[in-house]
């Protein structure tokens, strides 16, 4: 019997620590996994000025509204906007310093995702990885 238990120590010493090194190598693999999901939650942001220059700016995120991926941009410093209005009516009145008023100079911020214009307001309007949000400067056409 003490032969067994004799036995049973020996495997246990080298089984415990090839185990616990092993457990290690896993969650480093674990955590390069999670850090390249951060990577795939990569969202876009191209802004059109009334000069017509083109400005990409790319964020990873957990974002789940277009707000909140404009807010973390502005807070990174790169990008600066200003609203008006809440809910469905939270419109684009200024982007990088730019203002747009189709009262007084008959333009616009437009804001779309691939394409399509946002309808439903900024704070509404759900994002998910891969989005590309554009937002163009318009001059109404009858100007």
């Amino acid at each position: 019997m003490t032969k067994i238990k004799e036995i049973a120590r020996i495997v246990l010493a080298v089984i415990l620590p090839v185990a616990f090194i092993a457990g290690i190598a896993a969650g480093r693999e674990l955590d390069k996994r999670s850090k390249d999901i951060v990577r795939m939650n990569m969202i876009a942001v191209e802004v059109t000025d009334d000069q017509g220059q083109l400005l990409r700016y790319e964020t990873s995120t957990y974002a789940v509204t277009v707000t909140e991926v404009l807010d973390e941009l502005q807070e990174s410093g790169v990008f600066t906007y200003v609203t008006r209005g809440t809910g469905k009516a939270k419109k684009l009145v200024s982007v990088n310093g730019v203002s747009a008023d189709l009262k007084k100079n008959t333009s616009s911020w437009v804001v779309q995702i691939f394409g399509e214009e946002i309808k439903d307001g900024l704070d509404d309007h759900a994002v998910q990885a891969g989005d590309i949000i554009s937002i163009v400067y318009a001059k109404d056409k009858w100007d």
